[in-house]
């Protein structure tokens, strides 16, 4: 089993990103791409889309409705507050954004997925471009049109700060879309968390953490979002070829040393384990076939 202080770490940052995704559109459970689909594959081109060019930020969302049901005003009392811890992360990430205003973290996710994805056999000739894609389904369906390609290997990116700023998420909702239909063969969201390698144990002070990653030309900042780019095309790369299903054995953790039981990304307990612990990291898999990776603590 792992060690307490490693299920500590992993649900104290899984309840941050539990805030962060709350922000996003509801997530539809992991489809994979069976070997038979992967076999008549061709002609695919990859795009790799950003919500926004530059790191968000993200707020423990005040829900006064929680504490008080049928207060019959909660939006009243948590609009203000909710906008005054916008205006407060948004003042911490300025200086931040400013540092690295020179950085290309879109760069740096393409060359990783050329790499990363020119390994798998059956995406040979893939090319990977950087596109703005709309986030609707026409959006999505013009981004296939336009494509010029049979198939579209959609990621859609994004990478903001948690509510403390202890970590930079990237984020992506990778799908694998047909031309002739613009449904998806494969869909799944992918994670990754970078943590500020200079920041002490515990809950660190806001504006210390965000000093941190501003310190030296932002280079936290920097290694966190190229490391994160590498490691998440590195994991799309593994999750498009896991073929099994929800149903399968791909997500029983019964019996396996490394299960853990935490919340996921998306606020709810849910039973998950670790899939692979590369240089000093792991990736989880949940039930409904998230994959998300992390900082992985002496044991």
């Amino acid at each position: 089993m792992t060690s307490r202080r490693h299920t500590a770490q992993l649900r104290a940052t899984l309840l941050a990103l539990a805030v962060v995704a709350a922000t996003g559109c509801a997530t539809p459970r992991r489809a994979p791409l069976l070997e038979g689909q992967r076999t008549r594959l061709d002609n695919v081109k990859t795009v790799a889309s950003f919500a926004r060019p530059e790191l968000g930020v993200s707020i423990e969302v005040s829900k006064i409705e929680t504490y008080f049901p049928g207060a019959g005003m909660p939006s009243l009392i948590d609009a203000p507050i909710n906008a005054h811890r916008t205006r407060v992360a948004e003042n911490a990430a300025a200086p931040i954004r400013q540092a690295i205003v020179d950085h290309d973290a879109g760069s740096a996710l393409r060359a990783a997925l050329e790499k990363e994805l020119g390994s798998l056999p059956w995406l040979e000739g893939n090319v990977v471009e950087l596109k703005k894609v709309t986030d609707t389904r026409e959006g999505i369906a013009q981004a296939v049109q336009e494509s010029g390609a049979n198939y579209l290997l959609l990621v859609q990116v994004d990478h903001r700060f948690t509510p403390a700023f202890d970590a930079i998420v990237i984020t992506a909702r990778v799908s694998v879309l047909e031309k002739a239909t613009a449904r998806p063969l494969y869909l799944n969201t992918i994670l990754t968390a970078r943590r500020h390698p200079g920041l002490p144990a515990g809950k660190t002070p806001l504006e210390l953490a965000a000093r941190l990653w501003t310190d030296a030309n932002g280079v936290g900042a920097r290694h966190a979002l190229d490391d994160g780019m590498a490691e998440l095309a590195a994991m799309i790369a593994f999750d498009l070829t896991e073929a099994k299903d929800t149903g399968g054995n791909l997500y029983d953790a019964r019996g396996n040393p490394r299960a853990e039981s935490v919340p996921n990304a998306y606020g709810a307990d849910m039973e998950g384990y670790v899939v692979r612990e590369p240089n000093g990291r792991i990736w989880v898999r949940f039930k409904n076939g998230d994959l998300s990776a992390f900082e992985a603590l002496a044991r």
